[in-house]
């Protein structure tokens, strides 16, 4: 009979492989380590174990007794652990489990019927032994206490052991790098939490507080070099367009209005913001604004201009114009050369929605790709990119599903960080820490009943022991706008 529990195998690793396969390999958020593994790959790994040790020779009644009971435990497993562990992620977060349920149903089905056939082939086995040891052709068996059965037992406990040690190394290092991460400076955000508290604020990473610092919410804020002020887009009924914010003293300026942007807008072919208008959706065609040196920098209508703004004279030029079928998502000048621009664009490339990160020269038009992958869910796009770039322009990050990577400008070399596997979130806002040492970034995933309902996580990576942890997990239509580190 070990023909049959070789067939079985077979078709239980060839089910485990389509599975890993169509879940995209080990994953790393804790909600879907216990979804996957304990509905997807569980139900293919113990009866994969069981015909492993039913391929066994020389076996006996009572080997055979236990190995049925195995099935039958792996049976029960499947049709009411399942079922229980998958209302306990949902309970957590139905978004993946929500997600996942029609692979979970698919894979129940075809566990099904492995369990059934090899049910029916211990069974047959069982009836045989059976069969000659009531003939007289087979002599009483002795039960061992070493009876190969304990390799399902032994074979077991080790995954669970090692599932164990797993989530018990992530507290520790969690536990290890928030204390860490107390001697950073915060992160300065902006939020809607409700109608009573927004704004923009300063994280504290390792104790987790917030600290209001503004009631403007700036739109992908930004540090000056030396972290005394932030700048951002505004779209608010008291003022819209570019704003700065002391934070000596939490003062806020006006850096442009919209009428001084409208007459750039005029003076170089560019459609204009109709003013009268209630909603001017500023935020969609004002982006990204930020310093270069004594300047400021910001994306018009997809254009990169720099603004100087000397004794109050305000001049704007376009220092990258738009290229057609290329929507400009975020954008770092080189401070040592401002002809060198690194972009992250999104594209359509054979009808396929594309990212692209490129080294741009301004003056001899050239470009260089640095990276390029597809996006996976249009409704989980990064308006303003998931780039980020070290203050000495030598290293520049980004997320290349499902891993994070860096890019090093000298030798060009591009150098992968850690994997993290997302299965419905995506992975936003990369910032390094000053001394980059750390990489701050979130994970957004949607809510129970809308695509567009989202959940946002804190996340911090040390690049230097590349562990990564999960600090804070905020309730669903808690908006961010952007951060900075």
């Amino acid at each position: 009979m070990g023909r049959s529990y070789k067939v079985i195998c077979a078709v239980t690793i060839v089910s485990l492989c389509i599975a890993v396969w169509i879940t995209g390999g080990i994953p790393t958020d804790n909600e879907d380590i216990i979804l996957i593994f304990s509905c997807l790959y569980f139900p293919f790994l113990f009866p994969m174990l069981i015909s492993i040790v039913g391929m066994k020779t020389n076996i006996g009644l009572y080997d055979i007794k236990k190995i049925r009971t195995f099935v039958i435990l792996s049976l029960i497993y499947n049709f009411l652990a399942v079922p229980v562990m998958w209302c306990i992620v949902a309970s957590w977060r139905f978004g993946p489990a929500l997600y996942m349920f029609l692979n979970i149903a698919g894979v129940e089905f075809v566990s099904l019927i492995i369990h059934l056939y090899l049910l029916m082939d211990v069974n047959e086995q069982y009836k045989n032994l059976k069969g000659k040891m009531q003939a007289g052709q087979m002599e009483e068996e002795v039960p061992s206490c070493n009876g190969i059965y304990t390799e399902i037992i032994v074979l077991s406990s080790v995954i669970l052991l090692v599932a164990a040690a797993v989530f018990a190394e992530r507290w520790i290092a969690k536990l290890i790098l928030v204390k860490e991460i107390e001697k950073e400076p915060p992160i300065i955000l902006s939020a809607y939490f409700d109608s009573d508290n927004e704004g923009t604020f300063m994280y504290y990473l390792g104790n987790q507080g917030l600290i209001k610092i503004s009631d403007h919410i700036l739109h992908s804020p930004s540090y000056n070099e030396d972290r005394t002020k932030v700048v951002g887009v505004i779209e608010e009924n008291g003022f819209s367009g570019i704003g700065e914010l002391d934070l000596s003293d939490n003062s806020f300026r006006e850096v442009l209005d919209l009428e001084k942007l409208n007459e750039f807008a005029e003076n170089n072919g560019l459609k204009g913001l109709d003013l009268s208008d209630k909603y001017l959706n500023v935020e969609d065609r004002l982006r990204v604004a930020k310093y270069y040196k004594n300047s400021y920098t910001f994306i018009y209508d997809g254009n990169i201009c720099m603004l100087s703004d000397k004794k109050g004279n305000k001049q704007i030029k376009i220092i990258r114009k738009k290229m057609r079928e290329s929507y400009v998502k975020s954008y770092y000048i080189d401070e040592n050369n401002k002809n060198i621009v690194y972009i992250e664009t999104r594209q359509y490339e054979d009808g396929r929605r594309k990212r692209t990160i490129l080294k741009e020269n301004i003056s001899n038009k050239s470009s260089e790709t640095l990276a390029a992958t597809k996006f996976h869910k249009y409704w989980q796009e990064d308006r303003d990119g998931v780039i980020e770039m070290s203050d000495d322009m030598k290293q520049l990050f980004y997320y290349k599903p499902s891993c994070i990577y860096s890019y090093d400008v000298d030798s060009g070399i591009n150098k992968y960080i850690v994997r993290h596997k997302l299965t419905t979130k995506e992975m936003f806002d990369l910032r390094l820490s000053k001394d980059k040492q750390y990489l701050f970034y979130t994970t957004r995933g949607p809510g129970m009943f809308s695509a567009y309902d989202f959940e946002y996580t804190f996340c911090v990576l040390d690049l230097k022991s590349r562990s990564r942890v999960y600090l804070k997990r905020w309730e669903f239509n808690q908006n961010f706008y952007g951060f900075n580190w």
